[in-house]
Protein backbone atom coordinates (compact mmCIF):
# COMPACT_ATOMS: atom_id res chain seq x y z
CA UNK A 1 0.00 0.00 0.00
CA UNK A 2 0.97 3.51 -0.92
CA UNK A 3 2.03 5.49 2.19
CA UNK A 4 -0.50 7.87 0.63
CA UNK A 5 -2.67 5.89 0.45
CA UNK A 6 -2.27 4.38 3.75
CA UNK A 7 -2.81 7.73 5.89
CA UNK A 8 -6.02 8.50 3.88
CA UNK A 9 -7.54 4.86 4.68
CA UNK A 10 -6.57 4.77 8.48
CA UNK A 11 -8.01 8.59 8.55
CA UNK A 12 -11.37 7.59 7.22
CA UNK A 13 -11.58 4.90 9.78
CA UNK A 14 -10.76 6.62 12.65
CA UNK A 15 -13.48 9.46 11.40
CA UNK A 16 -15.71 7.16 10.72
CA UNK A 17 -16.17 4.13 13.17
CA UNK A 18 -16.59 5.33 16.64
CA UNK A 19 -17.56 4.19 19.87
CA UNK A 20 -21.30 3.70 20.21
CA UNK A 21 -22.25 3.52 24.01
CA UNK A 22 -18.29 2.82 25.61
CA UNK A 23 -17.98 -0.28 23.17
CA UNK A 24 -17.14 -0.90 19.67
CA UNK A 25 -19.91 -1.73 17.28
CA UNK A 26 -18.97 -4.62 14.48
CA UNK A 27 -19.27 -4.01 11.20
CA UNK A 28 -19.20 -6.09 8.03
CA UNK A 29 -16.64 -4.69 5.81
CA UNK A 30 -15.88 -5.08 2.52
CA UNK A 31 -12.38 -4.75 0.15
CA UNK A 32 -12.04 -4.69 -3.13
CA UNK A 33 -8.49 -5.30 -4.57
CA UNK A 34 -5.94 -7.95 -4.02
CA UNK A 35 -3.46 -7.07 -1.28
CA UNK A 36 -2.26 -10.66 -0.77
CA UNK A 37 1.20 -9.61 0.83
CA UNK A 38 0.16 -6.47 2.52
CA UNK A 39 0.99 -6.76 6.30
CA UNK A 40 -0.08 -3.05 6.62
CA UNK A 41 -3.80 -3.03 4.92
CA UNK A 42 -4.08 -5.94 6.86
CA UNK A 43 -3.56 -4.41 9.89
CA UNK A 44 -5.78 -1.54 9.20
CA UNK A 45 -8.91 -4.00 8.38
CA UNK A 46 -8.09 -7.20 10.30
CA UNK A 47 -9.90 -5.90 13.57
CA UNK A 48 -11.95 -7.31 16.38
CA UNK A 49 -14.67 -4.53 15.10
CA UNK A 50 -14.59 -5.49 11.37
CA UNK A 51 -16.36 -8.35 9.95
CA UNK A 52 -13.87 -8.70 6.82
CA UNK A 53 -14.04 -9.89 3.44
CA UNK A 54 -11.53 -9.22 0.58
CA UNK A 55 -12.74 -9.15 -2.89
CA UNK A 56 -10.65 -9.98 -5.91
CA UNK A 57 -13.06 -8.83 -9.33
CA UNK A 58 -11.70 -10.35 -12.30
CA UNK A 59 -8.64 -11.95 -10.53
CA UNK A 60 -9.26 -15.23 -9.23
CA UNK A 61 -9.27 -16.40 -6.08
CA UNK A 62 -6.54 -15.71 -3.33
CA UNK A 63 -6.52 -16.91 0.17
CA UNK A 64 -9.78 -15.48 1.72
CA UNK A 65 -10.90 -13.38 -1.10
CA UNK A 66 -14.28 -13.75 -3.24
CA UNK A 67 -13.25 -14.36 -7.02
CA UNK A 68 -15.94 -12.13 -9.36
CA UNK A 69 -16.14 -10.54 -12.09
CA UNK A 70 -15.45 -6.68 -11.87
CA UNK A 71 -19.27 -5.25 -12.32
CA UNK A 72 -20.93 -8.05 -11.23
CA UNK A 73 -21.01 -9.94 -7.43
CA UNK A 74 -23.51 -12.25 -7.34
CA UNK A 75 -21.92 -14.26 -4.84
CA UNK A 76 -23.55 -10.88 -2.24
CA UNK A 77 -26.83 -10.54 -1.81
CA UNK A 78 -28.22 -6.93 -2.02
CA UNK A 79 -27.75 -4.56 1.31
CA UNK A 80 -24.92 -6.78 3.23
CA UNK A 81 -22.19 -4.27 4.08
CA UNK A 82 -21.73 -1.39 6.14
CA UNK A 83 -19.14 -0.25 4.76
CA UNK A 84 -17.12 -0.90 1.03
CA UNK A 85 -13.62 0.11 0.60
CA UNK A 86 -11.82 0.53 -2.69
CA UNK A 87 -8.28 1.51 -2.74
CA UNK A 88 -6.29 1.90 -6.30
CA UNK A 89 -8.56 -0.79 -7.57
CA UNK A 90 -10.55 1.47 -9.96
CA UNK A 91 -8.02 2.25 -12.85
CA UNK A 92 -7.11 -1.53 -13.43
CA UNK A 93 -11.48 -1.92 -14.44
CA UNK A 94 -12.03 -0.64 -17.61
CA UNK A 95 -16.04 0.08 -16.48
CA UNK A 96 -15.58 1.71 -13.12
CA UNK A 97 -18.71 3.09 -13.18
CA UNK A 98 -20.58 -0.27 -12.92
CA UNK A 99 -18.15 -1.40 -10.31
CA UNK A 100 -19.21 2.09 -8.24
CA UNK A 101 -23.24 0.83 -8.94
CA UNK A 102 -22.08 -2.58 -7.67
CA UNK A 103 -21.07 -1.33 -4.02
CA UNK A 104 -23.74 0.99 -3.81
CA UNK A 105 -26.18 -1.99 -4.66
CA UNK A 106 -24.14 -4.18 -1.54
CA UNK A 107 -24.08 -1.26 0.77
CA UNK A 108 -27.15 -1.58 3.55
CA UNK A 109 -28.76 2.09 3.84
CA UNK A 110 -26.82 4.08 5.90
CA UNK A 111 -23.48 2.23 4.81
CA UNK A 112 -20.76 4.44 3.70
CA UNK A 113 -18.22 3.76 0.46
CA UNK A 114 -14.91 5.26 0.74
CA UNK A 115 -12.42 5.37 -2.42
CA UNK A 116 -9.21 6.56 -2.49
CA UNK A 117 -7.57 6.57 -6.13
CA UNK A 118 -4.26 8.15 -7.96
CA UNK A 119 -5.25 11.59 -9.64
CA UNK A 120 -3.46 13.45 -12.17
CA UNK A 121 -0.46 15.30 -11.56
CA UNK A 122 -0.45 18.83 -10.53
CA UNK A 123 1.81 22.23 -10.82
CA UNK A 124 1.78 25.70 -9.84
CA UNK A 125 3.54 28.57 -8.77
CA UNK A 126 4.21 29.82 -5.08
CA UNK A 127 5.85 33.05 -3.19
CA UNK A 128 8.13 32.20 -0.69
CA UNK A 129 7.72 35.01 2.13
CA UNK A 130 10.40 37.41 1.77
CA UNK A 131 10.98 36.66 -2.09
CA UNK A 132 10.31 38.42 -5.11
CA UNK A 133 10.32 35.71 -7.55
CA UNK A 134 7.59 32.60 -7.60
CA UNK A 135 9.03 29.46 -7.46
CA UNK A 136 6.99 26.47 -9.38
CA UNK A 137 6.42 23.23 -8.10
CA UNK A 138 4.93 20.12 -8.84
CA UNK A 139 3.01 17.19 -7.35
CA UNK A 140 3.60 13.73 -8.99
CA UNK A 141 1.18 11.39 -10.31
CA UNK A 142 1.29 7.69 -9.69
CA UNK A 143 3.49 6.06 -12.24
CA UNK A 144 1.48 3.46 -14.42
CA UNK A 145 1.57 0.41 -13.01
CA UNK A 146 4.14 -2.18 -14.65
CA UNK A 147 1.94 -5.93 -14.18
CA UNK A 148 -1.75 -4.68 -14.11
CA UNK A 149 -3.94 -2.96 -17.21
CA UNK A 150 -3.67 0.86 -16.17
CA UNK A 151 -6.40 2.67 -17.50
CA UNK A 152 -7.09 5.89 -15.31
CA UNK A 153 -6.39 8.63 -13.23
CA UNK A 154 -9.81 10.10 -11.12
CA UNK A 155 -10.34 13.62 -10.57
CA UNK A 156 -12.44 14.23 -7.56
CA UNK A 157 -15.04 15.35 -10.17
CA UNK A 158 -15.16 12.31 -12.02
CA UNK A 159 -15.96 10.09 -8.13
CA UNK A 160 -18.04 12.36 -7.42
CA UNK A 161 -19.99 12.09 -10.69
CA UNK A 162 -20.02 8.41 -10.75
CA UNK A 163 -21.04 8.32 -6.96
CA UNK A 164 -24.51 10.71 -7.33
CA UNK A 165 -25.40 8.57 -10.30
CA UNK A 166 -25.74 5.89 -8.11
CA UNK A 167 -28.08 7.88 -5.40
CA UNK A 168 -25.12 8.21 -3.21
CA UNK A 169 -24.75 11.08 -0.63
CA UNK A 170 -21.54 12.81 -0.19
CA UNK A 171 -19.52 12.52 3.36
CA UNK A 172 -16.05 13.99 2.17
CA UNK A 173 -14.55 14.60 -1.25
CA UNK A 174 -10.87 15.75 -1.44
CA UNK A 175 -7.75 15.75 -3.91
CA UNK A 176 -4.91 16.64 -2.75
CA UNK A 177 -5.76 17.64 0.04
CA UNK A 178 -5.20 17.14 3.79
CA UNK A 179 -5.85 18.31 7.35
CA UNK A 180 -3.88 20.26 9.56
CA UNK A 181 -0.91 20.38 11.49
CA UNK A 182 1.50 19.81 8.38
CA UNK A 183 2.14 16.17 7.51
CA UNK A 184 4.36 15.79 4.23
CA UNK A 185 3.72 11.69 3.49
CA UNK A 186 0.16 13.10 2.78
CA UNK A 187 1.58 15.21 -0.59
CA UNK A 188 4.18 12.71 -1.88
CA UNK A 189 1.77 11.69 -4.58
CA UNK A 190 -1.59 13.04 -6.58
CA UNK A 191 -4.67 11.32 -4.76
CA UNK A 192 -8.20 11.72 -4.83
CA UNK A 193 -10.66 10.99 -1.45
CA UNK A 194 -14.20 10.27 -1.62
CA UNK A 195 -16.53 9.18 1.10
CA UNK A 196 -20.82 9.02 0.04
CA UNK A 197 -23.12 7.19 2.46
CA UNK A 198 -26.00 5.49 0.96
CA UNK A 199 -29.47 6.58 2.27
CA UNK A 200 -32.21 4.60 2.84
CA UNK A 201 -35.27 3.50 0.28
CA UNK A 202 -37.43 6.09 2.10
CA UNK A 203 -35.13 8.61 1.85
CA UNK A 204 -34.26 9.32 5.16
CA UNK A 205 -31.08 10.77 6.29
CA UNK A 206 -30.54 8.08 8.83
CA UNK A 207 -26.63 6.19 8.78
CA UNK A 208 -24.95 3.96 11.15
CA UNK A 209 -22.82 6.53 12.13
CA UNK A 210 -23.23 8.67 15.27
CA UNK A 211 -20.55 11.76 14.01
CA UNK A 212 -22.82 13.29 11.27
CA UNK A 213 -20.58 14.91 7.73
CA UNK A 214 -17.06 14.67 8.13
CA UNK A 215 -15.40 18.06 8.11
CA UNK A 216 -13.15 19.21 5.03
CA UNK A 217 -9.74 19.52 4.88
CA UNK A 218 -8.04 22.76 5.23
CA UNK A 219 -4.29 22.05 3.97
CA UNK A 220 -3.61 22.26 0.43
CA UNK A 221 -0.60 20.66 -1.21
CA UNK A 222 0.30 24.31 -2.45
CA UNK A 223 0.05 24.77 1.51
CA UNK A 224 2.48 21.77 1.97
CA UNK A 225 4.97 22.99 -0.45
CA UNK A 226 5.16 26.28 0.49
CA UNK A 227 5.64 25.00 4.38
CA UNK A 228 8.66 22.67 3.17
CA UNK A 229 10.38 25.32 1.07
CA UNK A 230 10.21 28.15 3.73
CA UNK A 231 11.53 25.38 6.29
CA UNK A 232 14.26 24.61 4.03
CA UNK A 233 14.67 28.37 3.14
CA UNK A 234 15.40 29.24 7.19
CA UNK A 235 17.88 25.93 7.37
CA UNK A 236 19.55 27.32 4.69
CA UNK A 237 19.71 30.86 6.09
CA UNK A 238 20.90 29.40 9.46
CA UNK A 239 23.59 27.19 8.15
CA UNK A 240 25.11 30.33 6.35
CA UNK A 241 25.15 32.14 9.18
CA UNK A 242 26.89 29.15 11.25
CA UNK A 243 29.31 29.31 8.83
CA UNK A 244 29.94 33.65 8.26
CA UNK A 245 30.80 33.24 12.35
CA UNK A 246 32.49 30.29 12.43
CA UNK A 247 36.28 30.73 12.73
CA UNK A 248 38.40 29.59 9.19
CA UNK A 249 39.96 26.49 9.62
CA UNK A 250 42.92 25.60 7.55
CA UNK A 251 43.83 21.89 7.23
CA UNK A 252 47.27 21.28 8.35
CA UNK A 253 48.91 19.80 5.36
CA UNK A 254 50.29 22.71 2.91
CA UNK A 255 48.79 22.85 -0.70
CA UNK A 256 50.88 21.51 -3.41
CA UNK A 257 50.34 20.88 -7.02
CA UNK A 258 49.05 17.35 -7.97
CA UNK A 259 51.14 15.48 -10.81
CA UNK A 260 50.11 14.34 -14.10
CA UNK A 261 48.95 10.76 -15.00
CA UNK A 262 48.44 9.90 -18.77
CA UNK A 263 46.99 6.65 -20.21
CA UNK A 264 47.79 5.62 -24.17
CA UNK A 265 45.75 2.45 -25.08
CA UNK A 266 42.64 0.94 -25.67
CA UNK A 267 40.11 -0.62 -23.68
CA UNK A 268 42.31 -2.34 -20.83
CA UNK A 269 43.85 1.24 -20.75
CA UNK A 270 40.77 2.95 -20.33
CA UNK A 271 39.76 0.51 -16.84
CA UNK A 272 42.74 1.37 -15.82
CA UNK A 273 42.34 4.77 -16.03
CA UNK A 274 38.96 4.77 -14.61
CA UNK A 275 40.27 3.45 -11.56
CA UNK A 276 43.62 5.36 -10.98
CA UNK A 277 41.86 8.29 -11.42
CA UNK A 278 39.83 7.37 -8.10
CA UNK A 279 42.74 5.50 -6.31
CA UNK A 280 45.37 8.18 -6.71
CA UNK A 281 44.20 11.26 -5.71
CA UNK A 282 47.88 13.34 -5.61
CA UNK A 283 47.20 12.48 -9.76
CA UNK A 284 45.51 14.92 -12.41
CA UNK A 285 44.63 11.84 -14.47
CA UNK A 286 43.84 11.83 -18.33
CA UNK A 287 43.37 9.19 -21.23
CA UNK A 288 44.02 9.08 -24.93
CA UNK A 289 42.01 6.32 -26.40
CA UNK A 290 43.55 4.18 -29.37
CA UNK A 291 41.23 2.57 -31.84
CA UNK A 292 41.72 1.98 -35.46
CA UNK A 293 44.72 4.12 -34.90
CA UNK A 294 42.67 7.34 -34.34
CA UNK A 295 42.68 8.71 -30.59
CA UNK A 296 40.31 9.87 -28.77
CA UNK A 297 40.52 11.29 -24.91
CA UNK A 298 38.48 11.93 -22.23
CA UNK A 299 39.08 15.78 -21.82
CA UNK A 300 40.37 16.08 -25.57
CA UNK A 301 39.67 14.96 -28.98
CA UNK A 302 42.70 14.29 -31.44
CA UNK A 303 42.49 12.81 -35.12
CA UNK A 304 46.41 12.09 -34.43
CA UNK A 305 48.43 11.38 -31.39
CA UNK A 306 51.56 13.64 -30.66
CA UNK A 307 54.04 14.06 -28.36
CA UNK A 308 53.30 17.11 -27.01
CA UNK A 309 50.15 15.93 -25.75
CA UNK A 310 51.73 13.00 -23.20
CA UNK A 311 55.70 14.02 -23.05
CA UNK A 312 55.19 16.31 -20.00
CA UNK A 313 53.11 14.06 -18.03
CA UNK A 314 54.63 12.64 -14.49
CA UNK A 315 53.86 9.51 -15.06
CA UNK A 316 52.62 7.88 -18.43
CA UNK A 317 50.71 4.41 -18.62
CA UNK A 318 51.10 2.79 -22.12
CA UNK A 319 49.59 -0.28 -23.26
CA UNK A 320 51.39 -2.93 -24.72
CA UNK A 321 50.95 -2.22 -28.35
CA UNK A 322 52.98 -1.69 -31.38
CA UNK A 323 51.35 1.60 -31.80
CA UNK A 324 52.70 2.60 -28.71
CA UNK A 325 55.78 1.10 -28.24
CA UNK A 326 57.77 4.28 -29.05
CA UNK A 327 55.85 6.35 -26.34
CA UNK A 328 57.74 7.79 -23.42
CA UNK A 329 57.83 11.26 -20.86
CA UNK A 330 60.72 13.52 -20.22
CA UNK A 331 61.57 13.40 -16.71
CA UNK A 332 58.98 11.62 -15.62
CA UNK A 333 57.95 7.65 -15.19
CA UNK A 334 57.16 5.88 -18.15
CA UNK A 335 55.21 2.50 -17.27
CA UNK A 336 54.10 -0.58 -19.58
CA UNK A 337 51.00 -2.36 -18.77
CA UNK A 338 51.27 -6.03 -19.51
CA UNK A 339 49.16 -6.79 -22.42
CA UNK A 340 46.51 -9.80 -22.17
CA UNK A 341 45.87 -12.43 -24.61
CA UNK A 342 44.23 -15.51 -23.40
CA UNK A 343 41.81 -17.94 -25.35
CA UNK A 344 41.71 -20.45 -22.43
CA UNK A 345 38.17 -19.33 -21.92
CA UNK A 346 37.12 -18.42 -25.48
CA UNK A 347 39.43 -20.28 -27.95
CA UNK A 348 36.97 -20.13 -30.86
CA UNK A 349 36.36 -16.28 -30.71
CA UNK A 350 38.79 -14.49 -33.82
CA UNK A 351 38.66 -10.72 -34.63
CA UNK A 352 38.45 -7.93 -34.40
CA UNK A 353 36.53 -8.03 -37.39
CA UNK A 354 33.69 -5.42 -38.27
CA UNK A 355 31.16 -7.29 -37.64
CA UNK A 356 28.26 -6.71 -34.97
CA UNK A 357 30.12 -9.50 -32.98
CA UNK A 358 33.37 -7.89 -33.98
CA UNK A 359 35.89 -9.85 -31.08
CA UNK A 360 33.73 -12.25 -30.40
CA UNK A 361 33.05 -13.93 -33.57
CA UNK A 362 33.08 -17.64 -33.71
CA UNK A 363 35.56 -19.32 -36.01
CA UNK A 364 33.59 -22.40 -36.22
CA UNK A 365 30.89 -20.47 -37.66
CA UNK A 366 33.27 -18.54 -39.90
CA UNK A 367 34.76 -22.26 -41.58
CA UNK A 368 31.08 -22.90 -41.51
CA UNK A 369 29.96 -19.92 -44.28
CA UNK A 370 32.83 -20.34 -45.88
CA UNK A 371 32.70 -24.01 -46.84
CA UNK A 372 28.80 -23.21 -47.96
CA UNK A 373 27.79 -25.07 -44.90
CA UNK A 374 23.92 -24.34 -44.04
CA UNK A 375 23.30 -23.24 -40.37
CA UNK A 376 21.56 -26.03 -39.37
CA UNK A 377 24.63 -28.23 -40.19
CA UNK A 378 27.34 -25.56 -38.73
CA UNK A 379 25.17 -25.96 -35.12
CA UNK A 380 26.16 -29.98 -35.41
CA UNK A 381 30.22 -28.67 -35.32
CA UNK A 382 29.94 -26.92 -32.03
CA UNK A 383 30.38 -30.19 -30.26
CA UNK A 384 33.24 -32.34 -28.16
CA UNK A 385 34.97 -33.89 -31.25
CA UNK A 386 35.50 -30.96 -32.93
CA UNK A 387 37.12 -28.93 -30.37
CA UNK A 388 39.25 -31.38 -29.51
CA UNK A 389 40.47 -31.50 -33.54
CA UNK A 390 40.96 -28.11 -33.30
CA UNK A 391 42.78 -28.02 -30.31
CA UNK A 392 40.64 -25.64 -27.79
CA UNK A 393 41.39 -27.76 -25.27
CA UNK A 394 44.97 -26.71 -25.54
CA UNK A 395 44.75 -23.53 -25.85
CA UNK A 396 45.04 -23.09 -22.47
CA UNK A 397 48.42 -23.94 -21.18
CA UNK A 398 49.22 -22.58 -24.49
CA UNK A 399 48.21 -18.79 -23.72
CA UNK A 400 49.52 -19.47 -19.75
CA UNK A 401 52.86 -19.74 -20.84
CA UNK A 402 52.53 -16.74 -23.19
CA UNK A 403 50.89 -15.18 -20.50
CA UNK A 404 53.91 -15.64 -18.02
CA UNK A 405 56.42 -14.11 -20.02
CA UNK A 406 54.14 -11.05 -21.00
CA UNK A 407 54.30 -9.85 -17.65
CA UNK A 408 57.56 -11.21 -16.58
CA UNK A 409 58.81 -8.25 -18.96
CA UNK A 410 57.27 -5.92 -16.56
CA UNK A 411 58.45 -7.70 -14.03
CA UNK A 412 55.16 -9.17 -12.69
CA UNK A 413 54.44 -12.91 -11.70
CA UNK A 414 51.26 -14.24 -14.08
CA UNK A 415 51.11 -17.04 -12.05
CA UNK A 416 50.46 -15.37 -8.51
CA UNK A 417 47.38 -13.78 -10.10
CA UNK A 418 46.08 -17.02 -12.12
CA UNK A 419 45.94 -18.84 -8.97
CA UNK A 420 43.68 -16.25 -7.14
CA UNK A 421 41.32 -15.10 -10.26
CA UNK A 422 40.90 -19.03 -11.13
CA UNK A 423 39.34 -19.34 -7.48
CA UNK A 424 36.88 -16.48 -8.60
CA UNK A 425 35.62 -17.88 -11.91
CA UNK A 426 36.24 -16.51 -15.46
CA UNK A 427 38.38 -13.31 -15.37
CA UNK A 428 38.67 -12.63 -18.78
CA UNK A 429 35.58 -10.99 -20.74
CA UNK A 430 36.78 -12.33 -24.10
CA UNK A 431 40.38 -13.25 -25.86
CA UNK A 432 42.12 -9.94 -25.47
CA UNK A 433 39.70 -8.21 -22.57
CA UNK A 434 40.10 -9.41 -19.16
CA UNK A 435 37.14 -8.57 -15.96
CA UNK A 436 37.66 -5.19 -13.94
CA UNK A 437 39.00 -7.43 -10.56
CA UNK A 438 41.90 -8.54 -12.70
CA UNK A 439 43.00 -4.88 -13.96
CA UNK A 440 42.75 -3.58 -10.40
CA UNK A 441 44.83 -6.36 -8.77
CA UNK A 442 47.42 -5.33 -11.32
CA UNK A 443 47.08 -1.66 -11.21
CA UNK A 444 47.62 -1.50 -7.29
CA UNK A 445 51.24 -3.93 -7.88
CA UNK A 446 52.12 -1.28 -10.81
CA UNK A 447 51.61 1.67 -8.66
CA UNK A 448 53.14 -0.02 -5.55
CA UNK A 449 56.18 -0.74 -7.25
CA UNK A 450 56.92 2.81 -8.70
CA UNK A 451 55.57 4.60 -5.47
CA UNK A 452 52.09 5.79 -6.05
CA UNK A 453 50.21 5.89 -2.91
CA UNK A 454 46.49 4.63 -3.79
CA UNK A 455 43.32 4.05 -1.69
CA UNK A 456 40.83 1.32 -3.00
CA UNK A 457 39.37 2.72 -6.53
CA UNK A 458 36.74 2.32 -8.43
CA UNK A 459 36.35 0.90 -12.07
CA UNK A 460 32.97 1.76 -12.69
CA UNK A 461 32.05 -1.70 -14.07
CA UNK A 462 33.30 -0.76 -17.29
CA UNK A 463 33.89 -4.10 -19.43
CA UNK A 464 30.46 -5.33 -18.30
CA UNK A 465 28.99 -2.20 -19.55
CA UNK A 466 31.03 -1.62 -22.70
CA UNK A 467 31.50 -5.66 -23.37
CA UNK A 468 27.76 -6.68 -22.55
CA UNK A 469 29.45 -9.11 -19.21
CA UNK A 470 31.65 -11.38 -21.03
CA UNK A 471 31.73 -13.82 -23.74
CA UNK A 472 29.92 -17.52 -23.19
CA UNK A 473 32.41 -19.95 -22.48
CA UNK A 474 31.14 -23.24 -24.26
CA UNK A 475 29.87 -25.87 -21.97
CA UNK A 476 32.23 -28.43 -23.22
CA UNK A 477 35.07 -26.55 -22.26
CA UNK A 478 33.71 -25.31 -19.22
CA UNK A 479 33.26 -29.04 -18.11
CA UNK A 480 36.91 -29.29 -19.47
CA UNK A 481 38.17 -26.36 -17.33
CA UNK A 482 35.98 -28.20 -13.76
CA UNK A 483 33.68 -25.07 -14.09
CA UNK A 484 30.15 -26.61 -15.87
CA UNK A 485 27.87 -23.47 -14.15
CA UNK A 486 29.82 -20.90 -16.11
CA UNK A 487 29.27 -23.05 -19.78
CA UNK A 488 26.49 -21.76 -21.73
CA UNK A 489 25.71 -20.85 -25.95
CA UNK A 490 24.62 -17.29 -24.35
CA UNK A 491 25.92 -14.97 -27.15
CA UNK A 492 25.39 -10.96 -26.76
CA UNK A 493 26.45 -8.57 -29.76
CA UNK A 494 29.23 -6.55 -28.61
CA UNK A 495 27.82 -3.26 -30.98
CA UNK A 496 29.43 -0.16 -29.48
CA UNK A 497 27.87 1.85 -26.46
CA UNK A 498 24.73 -0.99 -26.83
CA UNK A 499 22.72 -0.55 -23.50
CA UNK A 500 22.87 -3.84 -21.72
CA UNK A 501 18.91 -3.93 -21.26
CA UNK A 502 18.49 -4.76 -24.89
CA UNK A 503 17.17 -8.68 -24.54
CA UNK A 504 16.93 -8.71 -28.24
CA UNK A 505 20.88 -9.08 -28.70
CA UNK A 506 21.18 -11.54 -26.17
CA UNK A 507 20.84 -14.83 -28.81
CA UNK A 508 21.02 -18.26 -28.67
CA UNK A 509 23.32 -20.15 -30.66
CA UNK A 510 21.20 -21.07 -33.88
CA UNK A 511 20.29 -17.35 -33.32
CA UNK A 512 23.99 -16.03 -33.28
CA UNK A 513 24.51 -18.27 -36.29
CA UNK A 514 22.19 -16.75 -38.43
CA UNK A 515 23.23 -13.38 -37.18
CA UNK A 516 26.70 -13.85 -37.95
CA UNK A 517 26.02 -15.26 -41.78
CA UNK A 518 23.68 -12.09 -42.33
CA UNK A 519 26.50 -10.42 -41.44
CA UNK A 520 28.62 -12.43 -43.57
CA UNK A 521 27.10 -11.96 -46.51
CA UNK A 522 26.92 -8.24 -46.04
CA UNK A 523 30.93 -8.37 -45.88
CA UNK A 524 32.33 -10.59 -47.39
CA UNK A 525 35.72 -9.48 -47.79
CA UNK A 526 35.82 -9.27 -43.26
CA UNK A 527 37.30 -12.70 -43.76
CA UNK A 528 40.03 -12.39 -46.19
CA UNK A 529 42.48 -12.66 -43.89
CA UNK A 530 40.91 -15.49 -42.03
CA UNK A 531 43.03 -18.66 -41.19
CA UNK A 532 41.22 -21.39 -42.12
CA UNK A 533 40.24 -24.08 -39.75
CA UNK A 534 41.14 -27.35 -41.63
CA UNK A 535 40.88 -29.62 -39.06
CA UNK A 536 37.28 -28.88 -38.29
Amino acid sequence: MHSTTRLRLQWFLHELVREENGRPRSFRLLDIGRYDDDPERHELLHDDIFEYVRLAPGLGYSGESIAAAPCKWPEFEDDSFDIVVSTHALEHIQSPWLTIREACRVLRPGGVLCVIEPAAGEKACIRIHGEERERRVSLPAFNKHPHLPDHYRFSIDALERMADDCGLRMLHKSQNLGPSPLNAEWFLASETLLAAWKPSRAEQSSRIWPCGAISPFSLSWTDAAKARLEEEKDIKEKREKEKASATPYYHAKEWKKKKTATFLGGCYATAAYLYFRTAAHDYDARHYYLTDREYFGAYYYETSLTPEMYEDSDVLFVADIPELKNATCRGGVTIRLPSFVFRGFHPDFIGPLNLPMRIRTSGIGCESYLRGYPESKALEYFCHSVYSRLGYYSAWQEDYAAQCGRFAAVSLDFDRYFSKWVREGVFMCDAVHPMDFAIVDVMKDVCEMHGIETTPGFTYNFFAYNFQNRAPVYPEIANYLGMPEVGSYNFRRTIPRLPPWRKEDNLALDEYLHALYKSLEENPKELDGFSRLEKM
